[in-house]
């Protein structure tokens, strides 16, 4: 995915880091995430998402901005490469837990790229701002090019495996 600021090309988003990005945004639609087998460490457990739900809050105090995001992902694994045929429900909760770190980090790192290196709110916190806050988007509108920078995102990542299928 391509990154363009003021019509120019800035650089280049991957695979994962388009997908974080859509998930702040609430625009992804299903997708596969994958971790290794938390039984062995070794194989790996698939999740296919079948259903993404994405809520964001404004929170303003002063200057302070702040944007709690809670994203909820359903799914289904659909691989299991380890050793064990079974998927025991501790396994799947651990499995959820790992899933549930990588998407909050994934997501933590894509804001930050945005926010520090290339200086652009491409996630609209700005249009969710006069949405949901409109007397403070008045006040802060004319200086949140400097204020984006400084805007703290609080992300909440739930997984939740809703069935599994085994392939080897």
């Amino acid at each position: 995915c391509a990154i363009i600021k003021d019509w120019k090309l800035v650089g280049w988003l991957g695979e994962l880091e388009t997908r974080a990005a859509l998930l702040v945004m609430g625009e992804v639609r299903g997708g596969i995430i994958t971790i290794l087998d938390p039984r062995t460490e070794r194989g790996k457990l698939s999740l296919d998402i079948s259903s993404v739900r994405r809520i964001i809050t404004p929170h303003v105090e002063g200057d302070d901005v702040i944007f709690n995001i809670e994203v909820f992902i359903e799914g289904e694994v659909t691989e299991n490469t380890g050793l064990e045929i079974t998927v025991a429900k501790e396994t799947i909760q651990i499995a959820e837990e790992r899933m549930e770190t990588l998407i909050k980090e994934d997501m933590e790192a894509i804001i930050s790229k945005f926010q520090h290196e290339i200086k652009a709110d491409i996630f609209l916190f700005s249009r969710v701002l006069a949405a949901r806050r409109p007397h403070d988007w008045k006040r802060l509108e004319s200086r949140w090019d400097e204020l984006f920078p400084e805007v703290k995102v609080n992300i909440d990542v739930q997984v939740k495996v809703r069935r599994f299928g085994i392939v080897r």
